[in-house]
């Protein structure tokens, strides 16, 4: 069984290899892909450390963040609905900080959902490739996250807000 987008936010799954696991069974002859670039591509992707050596790493590292952002509105708000989440959930000091770093938000600090929110708004830092990033602003992603952010921490800190502004430009 392969995890949901839900099960990957509790678990932190480390989906790279077992996909990796899934593709190497498939029958690539025949065909010009490179079986072993694309089984350790695959495998690789959602490690820690990027290598921008690797283009193919990269690029199924893109497409990872892609899908999940195109996923991410819909499931914080059926979270925040199942949940009754009805008392704003401010951000947390560790996670504004990591945030406003112009890093990636370490889920060692997430606390609250919208510590959660901004975390996903923060994976535009970890976009390598210039289209990935035209395809997020023109489906606006991080738009729809912006306003779930806002909806869940009732209001949004202005060094937050000025960030994510940033964040959208890029």
């Amino acid at each position: 069984p392969h995890a949901s987008f839900g099960e990957y936010y509790r678990t932190q799954l480390k989906h790279g290899v077992e996909g990796a696991k899934i593709v190497n069974d498939f029958d690539f002859s025949g065909t010009d892909v490179n079986q072993e670039t694309v089984v350790a591509a695959i495998a690789e992707h959602d490690l820690a450390v990027t290598d921008t050596e690797k283009p193919c790493v990269m690029l199924v590292r893109d497409a990872d963040k892609l899908a999940l952002l195109r996923n991410a509105v819909a499931f914080f708000d059926d979270r925040r609905k199942r949940e009754n989440l009805t008392t704003p959930a401010p951000v947390s000091p560790l996670v504004k900080d990591d945030f406003l770093a112009g890093g990636l938000v370490l889920n060692k600090h997430l606390a609250t959902m919208s510590d959660e929110i901004l975390r996903t708004l923060a994976w535009i830092t970890d976009i390598s490739y210039p289209a990935t990033r035209q395809l997020i602003r023109n489906e606006h992603l991080m738009e729809g996250l912006e306003e779930q952010l806002r909806t869940v921490a009732g209001e949004i800190n202005p060094e937050i807000q000025l960030r994510i502004n940033e964040l959208m430009q890029t």
